[in-house]
């Protein structure tokens, strides 16, 4: 169960989700003004670029791995949201390898993330009520026939595709505004 590449997303996922909720406390608590705080956001404002590279990417083979070697049958509400995540992987790539402007391309991965995040929020939701009613999750959510909200996995009671998804987001979204703002 240790070793399962679900269990091995779901662990990364409750470190982003860790990462994001210290994140949240360093801005309410106005610490990023403090000297060590700010030079760690100066130092990941300056490797965003290469992080989202590596997040995005590392979610984009996630999911090929998850839909091919694992066959679960991704739904529509996923499709939707790869057609979000898969650019940022060219686009951080590109970036990357040759020094394009960190404010412009956070703003690019800021609305592919916005995006993504706005599906994610709409599959959990929906993923929730159907798990809650326990009625929805044989419905098909369009024509092709692959549920919404069927259930492959879940992780410490909550981390399921759905919630791996809106984290992701949500941290490309935070790199994003971290990049912009950290862009010296």
């Amino acid at each position: 169960m240790f070793m399962e590449p679900t269990f091995l997303f779901s662990v990364a996922t409750l470190i982003l989700q860790m990462i994001l909720v210290l994140s949240a406390f360093v801005f309410l608590l106005r610490l990023h003004k403090k000297a060590r705080i700010h030079t760690l956001l100066s130092w990941v404002g300056k490797n965003s670029i290469l992080i989202v590279f590596v997040l995005s990417g590392g979610a984009a083979l996630g999911t090929l791995y998850f839909s091919e070697v694992l066959k679960f049958a991704p739904c529509s509400l996923c499709w939707y949201q790869r057609a979000f995540l898969f650019p940022q992987v060219v686009v951080t790539g590109l970036a990357y390898a040759r020094g394009y402007p960190r404010k412009i391309i956070s703003e690019i991965i800021l609305v592919l993330s916005l995006g993504g995040a706005l599906l994610a929020v709409y599959h959990t939701i929906i993923y929730i009520r159907a798990q809650l009613s326990n009625f929805a999750s044989t419905i098909p959510c369009d024509a092709s026939g692959v549920s919404c909200t069927v259930q492959y996995f879940t992780h410490f009671g909550y981390i399921t595709i759905p919630v791996i998804s809106l984290t992701l987001f949500t941290s490309l979204i935070v790199l994003s505004l971290i990049m912009k703002k950290y862009d010296r």
